[in-house]
């Protein structure tokens, strides 16, 4: 519960986060999150009650909501076309790269005790004093440009957002299943340390990261590409993770399942800042976001329910391949319908 109590919170609370990004402004919702991120972060090391460090930890998930929305909006506001492809991709690739750093460096800080374990949650006040003098408050369009361009009284694009969040659910309950099944799946094949597991599920966590730097390269085509592609990566890394009982060929093919998710990700967040004006983008990118946190819970539930049907992990990712291969090929025939341009618009490059 300790560890999960962020990512409920930020699947609950990213829409409401939203409504601050366009109602308070990006930068201050930024500036907040990130303070206090660093501030219930390191809670723990000082509290001793459970009550007050799981009340800390829903605070982290606030935090979590409130400057990841304000920065992806951020984002969507700063840049356009392929300079937000690109930013996207690198927001994605330093996130994961981030997220292995600090792991690390919370192992080596664990050896001296759990609580030094949480210290690394204080490089937050850092990029928060960046933040405040490097960052400035986007202006809103005026009301010539805004009219020229969507005017604000239009309704929210609910039917694309729903299709946008669809695709978004759907995409991290596949790349969540190396994070959260990793452990199980070496565990069946006899690898039992816990050095070893935490070691292979670090390297396969940058495949995120090469993943994203891969939809940098190919950030020209649209959407459909990318979900063809991207899919179809996820569903061969899943195959061979099911088909092999080696360490390493399993860890080879993990990270070639979590590059096509890297790739995914930056993509449908392109595609879906597309579809809101200034006014709405805040709004907009945390229903998404929050689709993406859902994805982390709908995989564990999925995965598992899979494996008890079938009585074997093994046979739930075959199973869990061939939908990501389903996907893949219907993603493609669309291409064969419609044939991909570049930079085309629409959340499908319609």
């Amino acid at each position: 519960m300790v560890l999960t109590l962020p990512s409920v919170c930020i699947a609950l609370l990213s829409g409401l986060a939203g409504i601050m990004v366009d109602r308070l402004g990006r930068k201050t919702v930024l500036v907040f999150g990130l303070f206090l991120y660093g501030v219930a972060g390191v809670a723990p090391f000082f509290l001793t009650s459970l009550p007050a460090i799981l009340a800390s930890r829903i605070f982290v998930g606030i935090a979590e909501a409130c400057a990841m929305i304000a920065a992806t909006t951020l984002i969507g506001d700063e840049y356009e076309g392929e300079e937000r492809e690109r930013m996207l991709a690198y927001q994605i690739a330093v996130a994961a790269l981030s997220a292995v750093t600090i792991a690390a460096a919370s192992g080596v800080l664990g050896s001296f005790g759990w609580r030094y374990a949480i210290l690394p949650h204080s490089l937050s006040l850092a990029v928060c004093c960046l933040a405040i003098a490097l960052i400035r408050e986007p202006q809103r369009p005026t009301r010539a440009a805004a009219s020229s361009a969507r005017k604000p009284a239009e309704p929210f694009p609910w039917q694309s957002t729903l299709m946008a969040g669809g695709l978004m659910l759907m995409t991290s309950l596949f790349f969540f299943i190396m994070p959260v099944e990793l452990a199980f799946i070496l565990t069946n094949v006899g690898i039992t340390s816990p050095e070893v597991i935490g070691l292979t599920l670090a390297g396969v966590t940058i495949g995120l990261a090469v993943g994203a730097m891969l939809y940098k390269a190919l950030s020209r085509y649209n959407t459909r590409v990318h979900i063809a592609l991207g899919f179809a990566i996820m569903a061969i890394g899943l195959a061979g993770v099911a088909g092999s009982r080696s360490h390493a060929v399993i860890t080879g093919f993990a990270f070639l399942s979590e590059i096509g998710g890297g790739m995914m990700v930056p993509s449908l967040l392109a595609a879906a800042l597309q579809l809101f004006s200034f006014e709405h983008r805040g709004f907009g990118t945390g229903l998404v976001q929050s689709s993406n946190s859902l994805g982390q819970f709908a995989c564990g539930v999925v995965v598992t329910g899979l494996a008890a049907a079938t009585t074997s992990l093994t046979t739930a990712l075959w199973i869990l391949a061939g939908w990501a291969a389903v996907v893949s090929i219907l993603a493609g025939l669309t291409l064969l319908r419609r044939p991909a341009t570049a930079h085309a618009p629409g959340l499908m490059g319609d």
